[in-house]
């Protein structure tokens, strides 16, 4: 549950008093409120902190402040981009040279270059030689095979009959 300040209870009982549905106007953003949600978006604060500094539910934030939560994310991922390729080009800083970064290379070759981690399970017998595979049909004929099959269905049916009660 969100916490609010003094005035913020006070002005939402006040809401309340009049009788306007659940006690608050709609929300409708303000040049005010927009600049507080730029400025905590692009500090990547989460958005129910933003919604709660503004006064209002996360669910509200997100309805009204959509626009601008799209763009400002666009941009993070632009930045982030940025920052990865660089990394992986390797970059001077202050006269510095920093290598590309294994990390990120890794990460690149996945995600883009379609190289992926492969698991590869062998199955081994004992001592890690060959797995012995016994058939259980050996022995048999085609014939006495069918008559097993046979065999398994009628005793399938029968229990499968509702019992008729016998007179003693």
């Amino acid at each position: 549950m969100p916490v609010f300040s003094p005035a913020e209870k006070a002005r939402r009982a006040g809401h309340a008093k009049v009788g306007l549905g659940r006690g608050l106007p709609p929300h409708k953003p303000t040049p005010e409120t927009l600049a507080l949600a730029a400025q905590r978006l692009a500090q990547a604060r989460p958005l129910a902190e933003i919604a709660q500094a503004i006064g209002i539910s996360k669910h509200t934030f997100c309805k009204h402040y959509k626009a601008l939560i799209d763009s400002t994310q666009e941009l993070q991922d632009e930045s982030i981009k940025a920052v990865f390729i660089r990394r992986c080009m390797g970059f001077e800083k202050h006269g510095r040279f920093y290598p590309p970064s294994e990390a990120c290379l890794v990460v690149y070759a996945k995600s883009r270059l379609g190289f992926g981690e492969v698991q590869r399970l062998e199955h081994s017998g004992p001592n890690a030689g060959p797995i012995k595979v016994e058939n259980s049909t050996d022995g048999f004929s085609r014939e006495d095979l069918l008559e097993i099959l046979a065999e398994a269905r009628r005793r399938r049916e029968s229990d499968a009959e509702p019992s008729t009660p016998t007179d003693d």
